[in-house]
């Protein structure tokens, strides 16, 4: 076929189908006609009435389907049998049939009406469609172009297609058409449909659940690509939709972004809403186009309309960030909650989110949980997570470590890196029932792994101390240092203590009070309290309580309310400054009524030796409760001392002896001198030799001065236990090494008694 116009052709493998692509205008094209496989010829501007009616003319004489696309209208022939676009067979037997097709205009239009035995002239209907270019939107009418035509005629108001065909050897009229039992679209056409339909349910239903739908486009489109290209032919909006999603993806055909975009339009202007949200996606993203948050806000509100969940849970997340709309989170609530209502995944997740934090509706933890438990039961690993919290909080459920467990294990083996941490930090301290540092130690380096900045410290903590894991202070060194890097300002302070104390590094004061510093500008405050006790204590560093006030100063200003317990003591202590008892006292009630057990003990001590104000030891038994059941262990002791002399309290021995127990499981050295002298009494509590020593040792190796003079004189004069003179000289030494004058005295008497 020889023809005239700016067109280069193409063969398409995908439909077998010639496709013309725009050359130089005016320039002589051969076309090769395939006489098995239709062809598509289209022209980049609209061809004359003339040319046209001339292309109509070869091409009828040489049998095959061939379609010309020109300004908007589209040309189909056909013979009998052939196939037609999309893999269609002729529904209407024996006859040529021609179809008009246009891709612009509105929804009412007739393009001619002829009655008796008269042919209708090809050139007369190009006339008429010519008087209606803006007329047709994207609709197929198929005529008879051969002996008698009845009534040709579209259908107002309707993006659906219209076949009008020989009913007993004459064409139907619209009337008819409509009165009549023959189904207005033919069985082919509705199975099609139904297809198409099912794929962008499918497709729909993936996003909802947060899945990607790459894959199921890959082998649908493969498989009904003869179904999604008739649909676009007949211009069905889910047909659209479907082929719009896979040209943006270069699925199945060459990625195309703008041709994507015109495929959405067409879609969303025959009221899709699938097209109208993705439209909004393409705008805010800026994919082919410029990124305009306003622009995509109108589409999802389109979409919205339409009541597209996706489009709902976009356009709530532009109202919470403000994203192209003023932020409102009233707004964005409803609509995160009628796109969770319509089982769309990420917004029941943000519901559940919203009610966790007070967001644009009242705080709820049992609706929090309800909806991150619906979330989880979705397999949202996020949710999982959050459910673990929940549980191990017990916020909007009974608080239950076990469960906390498992949800977090549900949501690491779904490689939710958010899980990783608290469930290490559950093996490590035995929540849920099992402690387990090997496990502790691997979630621990699989958030390391995935980039949690705050796993560099924990990972490290077990590297330093070999907590499931071979001892390397080196690496312990090196996780702290990419925490500190990424930011992480605890991870500094870490790797501060180690230049501190030489662990795992070369030792370095000066940089690891830097490194302190630069951790507690960086947010983490307690630096600043550390400096103060490296100052006030002469850690690693000279002694300087002028400096460790000013440091504990800081940590004051921050609203550390330990600080303010640690300048109360300096004023207590005249250290860095004029002691002034008043002064601590205020500090302390700073510190204690901010809910500081350190504040709270000292304001005790204060009331029971009366520093600062009158004496009342209820008023201190008052606040060693208070620093008590926040586990201070040595208000706990000093309570133990109240019950067991009745001050402030009715005395109580049993009481007296429970909390000493509790203070010396803790750790308070001066109540694990009173267990041991409890036991070597033998008065309360039955006299055992053995646990008297137990408890001494344990405070002995806390260097407690007194426990270890015990020790040395138990084990010098065999009482209750076996005389033993190592033992005794071994405590006596280290008492002295201490500076106590019974050890130098002990260690005195022993030598000359070896030497008698």
């Amino acid at each position: 076929i020889t023809l005239t116009a700016g067109t280069l052709p193409v063969f398409c493998k995908k439909t077998k189908l010639f496709e013309a692509q725009c050359v130089e205008p005016d320039k002589e094209i051969k076309l090769p006609v395939n006489t098995r496989h239709g062809m598509l010829v289209r022209f980049a501007a609209p061809l004359s009435l003339a040319t046209l009616n001339t292309m109509v003319d070869q091409l009828h004489n040489h049998g095959p389907h061939i379609s010309l696309l020109s300004g908007g209208i589209k040309l189909t022939l056909a013979d009998t049998g052939a196939p037609l676009l999309g893999g269609y067979q002729s529904m209407v037997q024996k006859t040529a049939r021609l179809t008009l097709r246009t891709v612009a205009g509105e929804a009412s239009w007739r393009v001619a009406r002829q009655r008796g035995n008269e042919s209708l002239v090809i050139g007369d209907v190009l006339n008429a469609l010519n008087r209606q270019t803006n007329a047709f939107n994207g609709r197929q009418l198929f005529i008879h172009n051969k002996g008698s035509v009845e009534s040709i005629a579209g259908i107002n108001n309707s993006t659906d297609s219209i076949w009008l065909a020989y009913a007993d050897g004459r064409l139907m009229d619209q009337d008819s058409l409509i009165n009549t039992a023959v189904p207005r679209e033919f069985t082919f056409t509705r199975v099609h449909k139904k297809i198409i339909r099912d794929d962008v349910s499918a497709i729909q239903q993936l996003r909802l659940l947060g899945k990607p739908i790459k894959p199921f486009l890959k082998t649908a489109g493969k498989i009904h690509v003869d179904q999604w290209i008739a649909g676009v032919d007949a211009g069905w909006p889910e047909a659209l939709f479907l082929v719009a999603s896979s040209m943006a993806e270069g699925i199945n055909t060459k990625r195309n972004i703008r041709k994507s975009l015109r495929l959405h339009q067409l879609a969303a202007g025959r009221g899709f809403g699938a097209s109208m949200n993705r439209i909004g996606e393409i705008h805010q993203v800026g994919l082919g186009v410029d990124m305009n948050d306003a622009k995509a806000v109108e589409w999802f509100k389109k979409a919205v309309e339409k009541k597209d969940p996706i489009g709902m849970d976009n356009l709530a997340r532009c109202f919470y960030y403000g994203l192209g709309v003023e932020q409102n989170m009233a707004i964005a609530a409803t609509l995160f909650i009628n796109a969770a209502e319509k089982n769309h995944l990420f917004a029941i997740n943000s519901v559940a989110n919203l009610y966790l934090q007070g967001n644009g509706v009242k705080r709820d933890y049992t609706l929090a949980f309800i909806h991150f438990k619906k979330a989880a039961a979705m397999g949202y690993p996020q949710a999982m997570t959050q459910l673990g919290i929940l549980y191990k909080l017990g916020l909007g459920v009974t608080k239950d470590p076990e469960k906390s467990v498992a949800w977090f294990s549900k949501a690491a083996a779904a490689d939710q890196k958010d899980a990783f941490m608290p469930l290490g930090e559950a093996y490590e301290k035995g929540q849920g029932g099992t402690i387990d540092l090997q496990k502790a130690f691997a979630y621990y380096k699989k958030a390391f792994d995935a980039g949690i900045l705050q796993a560099g410290l924990s990972l490290g903590r077990c590297y330093q101390k070999g907590l499931g894991c071979t001892q390397d202070k080196t690496k312990a060194v090196a996780c702290f240092l990419k925490g500190a890097e990424g930011g992480d300002a605890e991870s500094l302070a870490a790797l501060a203590a180690c230049y501190l104390t030489g662990e795992g590094v070369k030792k370095n004061s000066e940089r690891g009070i830097a490194f302190l510093e630069k951790a507690a500008q960086d947010g983490y405050l307690s630096a600043w309290v550390q400096l103060g006790e490296l100052f006030e204590f002469g850690q690693e560093v000279d002694a300087d309580p002028e400096k460790a006030l000013l440091y504990y100063r800081k940590a004051a200003e921050t609203g550390n309310s330990d600080a303010n317990a640690k300048v109360g003591w300096m004023y207590e202590t005249g250290q860095g400054i004029e002691k002034d008892h008043k002064k601590a006292v205020e500090f302390y009630l700073k510190a204690a009524e901010k809910g500081s057990a350190l504040g709270q003990s000292f304001l005790a001590m204060a009331y029971q030796l009366g520093h600062g104000v009158e004496k009342d030891m209820k008023e201190a038994v008052k606040w060693f409760q208070k620093a008590a059941a926040q586990g201070d262990a040595k208000s706990i002791f000093s309570l133990a001392e109240c019950h067991e002399k009745g001050l402030g309290v009715p005395k109580n021995i049993d009481t007296a002896v429970k909390l000493y127990r509790q203070a010396a499981d803790l750790g308070d050295a001066k109540a694990q001198v009173a267990m041991g002298m409890l036991y070597h009494v033998g008065e309360i509590l039955p006299r055992d030799p053995e646990k008297s020593i137990l408890w001494w040792s344990k405070a002995g190796n806390q260097n407690e001065i007194s426990a270890i003079i015990y020790l040395a004189l138990v084990y010098e004069r065999g009482s209750g236990v076996p005389r033993n003179t190592e033992k005794a000289r071994f405590w006596f030494r280290k008492a002295a090494d201490l500076g106590n004058r019974q050890g130098k005295e002990g260690l005195e008497r022993l030598n000359k008694n070896d030497e008698f």
